[in-house]
């Protein structure tokens, strides 16, 4: 009986933790996505990492209709942020305070009213150069897909 209810509890467990690991995590509408642990920017690769190396991390957005909000690994200081979309090479508004970043629903829209295959590409950095690069790109009229390498 007392291996039996072990083996259901650490069941229940593992059924809890599954459960957990499949949502689709936060960002837009309330949820906050927690980055990946960050890498010296200097070990980036800036040109072709999106076509070499899959993502870290990713989010899809469908149809927002709130900021997206991300939340900044715990080895990273105070950073800085900047996002420049593609095609126009015009900066894209983007918000850091503290350890919280937010992309405003205005540039989500923004990707999303441009015809398909818009794209922006950012980095967020701090004082010792650890960082994340960031691609957003409009993968359907209603969805836009957030990279992090």
């Amino acid at each position: 009986m007392n291996a039996s209810l072990r083996a259901l509890l650490l069941a229940l467990a593992a059924f809890v933790f599954a459960l957990a690991g499949m949502s689709a995590g936060g960002g837009g509408d309330g949820g906050v996505w927690i980055l990946p642990r960050s890498n010296h920017v200097c070990s980036i690769p800036t040109s072709g990492a999106q076509v070499l190396t899959p993502p870290r991390d990713w989010r899809t957005v469908t149809a927002p209709k709130a900021d997206f909000v991300m939340q900044l690994p715990s080895e990273m200081g105070a950073a800085t942020a900047h996002i420049v979309d593609r095609r126009t090479g015009i900066a894209l508004p983007i918000r850091i305070v503290g350890k919280t970043v937010t992309i405003p629903l205005a540039s989500l829209r923004a990707l999303l009213a441009q015809s398909s295959g818009a794209a922006a590409d950012g980095l967020i950095v701090d004082a010792n150069s650890l960082g994340l690069l960031l691609s957003i790109r409009r993968v359907s009229a209603t969805d836009v897909r957030i990279d992090v390498w």
